[in-house]
Parts: C-alpha cells; sequence; structure tokens
C-alpha cells in the first residue's frame, strides 16, 4: 500500500461566514466532492471532522485530489499537542480568554518539552506556525494555500464557450470555483483540434465532483460559410461570435443553464473591445458571462499555474479571420440583430460527449 500521509484543511473564509443551515450545506458538499473524485481517480482519502475543519488522511494521489478541492483554502502537516501531555499548565484562573493564557504562557516560556516536538515534526527545517486553544496546542508544518472558492454544485449552472485554449480552460475553472456546474461548448469549425480541445476538456473535469465534465460539440461549419458569403470580411467576427451566442443561448435553454459563457478579455483581440462585448451582450436572452473580462494573458497563465495546469493549451488559428475586423459596432443594433436572428435559424447539428472519469485518469 502507498505511504499515507496526515493533513488538515480549512475550509475557504467564504464558506466561514456562511449562515449555519448554508455551511453546513457547503462543508457536505465539500465532503462528497472529495469522496466522489477520490473513489474515481483510484485514490484513497479518509475523511475526519474536527471543529470547523477536516483531518485527511491520504496517499500521493489522494493528496492531488485533495490540493485541487474547490471550498478549501489552507492545507497543511499538523502535530497536535496536548497540554497535559507537557506535564505543565499555565494558570487559567480569572481569565475569560483561556487560549490567549495558553500563547502568554507559551510565549514566555518556550517550552523546551515543546519545542522537542516541534523540531522532531519538522525535522529541523521548514515554516511551521502554532494555534493555541484552552487544552491543546496544534503545530501546522509547511501550511500551502488552496484554491478556496465554493464547491461545485450550490449555484447554478452555466455553458462554457469552449476553444480548448487557456482563457476558455481558465473561465470554466474560475466558474466552478464559484460553485456552478460547467456545460462545455465546443463550436467546430471544421479546421481541425478536436483532440487537443478534448484533452483541454480532461484537464478541466478533474476538478468537477465526478471527475467527468459534459461536453457539446456543434458542426459551426454551415453556419460560418452563410456567415463568410452574408457580410463584409470585416464584419465577419462580429456575427460570427453572435451567431455563436445566440445558438449557446438556444442551447442553454435545453441543458438548464442560466447564463452562457466566454473567456473573452476586454481588448485582446480587434474584436473584444468593450464597445464591440458591449453590443455583443444583447443578442442573446441569456446572460453573457465573462469570467476573464479584465485579466491579462500572464495573469491567466499564471491562474493555471495556480490551478496545476500547464499554459500551453493551444488550438489552431482561424483562417476566416479578416486582416482588419471592425472594433466598433458600425451597424444600427436593428438591423445587426435581425441578420443575426436569420443566420442562426438553420438547424442545429449537435453531438454530446462526456469527458468521463476513466478518460481523466489516463491524463
Amino acid at each position: 500500500m502507498a505511504s499515507v500521509n496526515r493533513y488538515i484543511v480549512s475550509f475557504s473564509q467564504e464558506i466561514s461566514v456562511k449562515s449555519k443551515g448554508t455551511k453546513d450545506h457547503f462543508v457536505s458538499k465539500v465532503k462528497e466532492a472529495l469522496v466522489n473524485r477520490a473513489k474515481k481517480a483510484g485514490a484513497f482519502i479518509n475523511i475526519e471532522p474536527l471543529g470547523f475543519r477536516f483531518v485527511v488522511d491520504c496517499d500521493e494521489l489522494g493528496f492531488k485530489v485533495l490540493a485541487t478541492q474547490f471550498g478549501l483554502s489552507r492545507l497543511a502537516s499538523f502535530l497536535r499537542v496536548r497540554l497535559d501531555d507537557l506535564g505543565k499548565r499555565p494558570d487559567s484562573t480569572n481569565t475569560s480568554a483561556p487560549s490567549l493564557k495558553v500563547k502568554k504562557w507559551f510565549d514566555k516560556r518556550r517550552d523546551e518539552k515543546l519545542f522537542e516536538h516541534v523540531k522532531a515534526f519538522c525535522n529541523g527545517s521548514g515554516v511551521f506556525e502554532v494555534e493555541f486553544y484552552e487544552d491543546e496546542i496544534f503545530i501546522l508544518s509547511n501550511p500551502i494555500r488552496l484554491l478556496g472558492g465554493f464547491p461545485v454544485g450550490v449555484g447554478g449552472r452555466v455553458l462554457q464557450l469552449f476553444s480548448g485554449g487557456p482563457d476558455s480552460v481558465l473561465a470554466t475553472l474560475l466558474l466552478a470555483r464559484r460553485g456552478q456546474e460547467v456545460v462545455l461548448l465546443y463550436m467546430d469549425t471544421g479546421c481541425g483540434g478536436w483532440n487537443a480541445l478534448v484533452d483541454a476538456a480532461k484537464s478541466t473535469a478533474f476538478f468537477m465532483p465526478d471527475l467527468s465534465i459534459r461536453l457539446l460539440r456543434v458542426d459551426y461549419r454551415p453556419f460560418l460559410d452563410e456567415i463568410c458569403s452574408s457580410v463584409s470580411s470585416r464584419h465577419i467576427c462580429l456575427y460570427c461570435k453572435a451567431v455563436m451566442l445566440k445558438i449557446a443561448e438556444k442551447l442553454a435553454s435545453r441543458y438548464k443553464a442560466d447564463a452562457v459563457s466566454t473567456g473573452e478579455i476586454i481588448g485582446e483581440q480587434a474584436s473584444q473591445t468593450l464597445p464591440i462585448l458591449s453590443f455583443l451582450s444583447h443578442v442573446s436572452e441569456k446572460w453573457v458571462v465573462r469570467p476573464l473580462a479584465a485579466f491579462n494573458k500572464e495573469e491567466v497563465f499564471e491562474r493555471l499555474k495556480a490551478f496545476g495546469l500547464k499554459s500551453s493549451f493551444s488550438m489552431p488559428e482561424c483562417p476566416y479571420h479578416p486582416k482588419r475586423p471592425i472594433t466598433f459596432p458600425s451597424v444600427s443594433y436593428n438591423m445587426f440583430r435581425k441578420r443575426v436572428l436569420a443566420l442562426s435559424s438553420g438547424d442545429i447539428k449537435l453531438e454530446e460527449f462526456l469527458i468521463s472519469p476513466e478518460a481523466v485518469r489516463k491524463i
């Protein structure tokens, strides 16, 4: 059997300030997700509650599951020392804060026996913190920050326009970290890259409660061909994104999603200026969420790294992208909307896939 280590983990601050009923529900969802993810990944995890924290025993793969669980904010190896085991106790009379009394006593005495515990536990090195309670002391070794947020499933459902690139991968994870269930929607232009996109989808599935995620693929080529033959080259990107949003709106209703999301960043592309994005937001009757709107590219790569993912997700360049796309909507909205409705009225050829735990385990 693989070696098993013990850790203490804390919930996100956002969960800790919820009302008792909501907090209990969120905590149960975190535990449920941890157990399910570990089981599907083939990892060992055992969870015991300790106040408003978990004590977790896990193997190496279980640690990876634990460290990527939404709703948890802090993890550390720990040593629990009871004051009775030290043979000395501070005088707790006439104090309304016993834990503060313990800290003052500790700081004053720097008890040698306790520091023998610390030295042995940390192997003479490393960063540690000490927490003081009325009857015991916790020594936390090398605490690390986790992803925080909420567990997936305590919010709504979002349909994410998913290209397989770094922006759409990060947008998916940021939404999931806010407790949202995410369904991926790929608009297939026929330019290749399906295998790379599936690999990107697998990387997001690892964070989900069942180690799986739903992936929809729309044959978008007929819509794109119609756009290219109907509008000027400078307007292709504007109409292309509008038709995507309109199709996404229809599918969001079918899959009971509350919103549609994109990985767009303000100003990153000529077709992603603020006037264009604002103009496009009115196309869909579903709320259009843009989790990365104010990010820069360096921040996208940094966030992906924080999630433990590479930043080299890439898809083929779009061959339909004009040399000089418009950066400001130069058409009346009423005329634009009518045209978008006509361009998006064709039959939607849709395939549905489930990125399964078996596929995720192979990455």
